[in-house]
């Protein structure tokens, strides 16, 4: 598969390797992959589209998203935030592919957290420290005019060697779940909707696993506020805030909620939730529990690069390199 990065002048030739996660929120599937001209872990999302009418009005859309990854500004510092490299469709006689291309994160998705933790609950300073980096990455996107417009659980990574949570899938999969739904409102993709989401997930990640984020999501936010809320019994002021979030109009700026008084008296700066993981997990890399781990993790990628120099050298010398020692690189399903 072959990606173009104009505003990095720069080409992608991936090799998509097995499939990761299935996303039947959106209807995309994502696959892990490797950049073959530098070696670099990437993922692959996917979305095939069927449409019966409407075509022009599709392909307007779809253009537009790919002219604003494009445009995104990755030299600014945004720890909080996962930059796609890259953006394409292709139409075809009778379906629409489109891929959207980011760069690895060895870590793991807010959503498997009940699994990684066997349902044992997420400490107070856990719950302050993701939820203070989801606001940094929702910080970001709102003060440079964007949108994420479908913030989940699933879409929300963490880092595994840094413990900070990133935000992926800005200002794609909104716009996507819109186009899959054949909708002309855009109610997603507002600041407001942002807020709502932000709410759900705090509320979520303070649940002890009560209940999925589905649930929560499909529960109408009087029944969340009035019956589900008090049964949680949190801290007046992290109620406070997730009543606020989901009310909507109560928070018309995303800069209103970082000066509640939730964050004003969190001291959880310093914590670093993946030491807090009481077992370690498989996912796209083990979450590091030592420095050795995290040496360990660093030496992979380093091995899984030198493995794709060789690749490409041996292509170019006129050899050919088994398929089981791709598969074996990239995964089963890798083809």
């Amino acid at each position: 598969m072959k990606f173009k990065s104009d505003c990095e002048r720069k080409d992608y030739q991936v090799i998509r390797g097995k499939c990761i996660f299935h996303d039947k929120w959106n209807e995309s599937i994502h696959f892990s992959g490797m950049d073959s001209t530098s070696g670099s872990s990437v993922i692959v999302t996917e979305w095939n589209l069927n449409f019966d009418s409407g075509l022009n009005h599709i392909v307007h859309a779809l253009s537009q998203i790919e002219k604003q990854i494009e445009q995104l500004d990755r030299s600014q510092d945004a720890p909080n935030i996962v930059f796609p490299l890259s953006f394409m469709f292709n139409i075809e006689k009778e379906r629409t592919l489109v891929h959207l291309l980011n760069p690895i994160i060895y870590g793991f998705r807010l959503s498997e957290l009940p699994t990684i933790l066997r349902n044992e609950r997420l400490s107070k300073s856990s719950v302050e420290k993701i939820a203070g980096d989801i606001l940094e990455g929702l910080l970001y996107l709102h003060s440079h005019s964007m949108c994420h417009g479908d913030l989940r659980d699933v879409n929300v990574y963490m880092d595994s060697r840094s413990g900070v949570c990133k935000l992926f899938g800005f200002e794609v999969c909104g716009k996507m779940v819109n186009l899959l739904k054949d909708s002309s409102s855009r109610d997603s993709e507002t600041k407001d909707k942002d807020i709502q989401r932000f709410g759900l997930l705090l509320f979520w990640l303070s649940s002890d696993w009560k209940y999925s984020f589905l649930n929560i999501y499909a529960t109408s936010v009087s029944d969340l506020i009035n019956i589900y809320l008090p049964k949680l019994f949190l801290p007046p002021q992290l109620s406070d805030l997730i009543a606020n979030c989901l009310f909507v109009n109560v928070f018309s700026e995303i800069t209103q909620i970082s000066s509640h008084d939730y964050f004003n008296q969190s001291s959880s700066k310093s914590c670093n939730i993946v030491h807090l993981m009481p077992h370690t997990y498989n996912h796209l890399a083990v979450i590091p529990q030592s420095f050795d781990d995290l040496k360990k993790n660093c030496e992979d990628e380093k091995s899984s690069n030198k493995w794709f120099s060789n690749f490409v050298s041996s292509m170019s010398g006129n050899s050919r390199l088994a398929d089981y020692e791709i598969l074996k690189k990239l995964g089963s399903g890798g083809f």
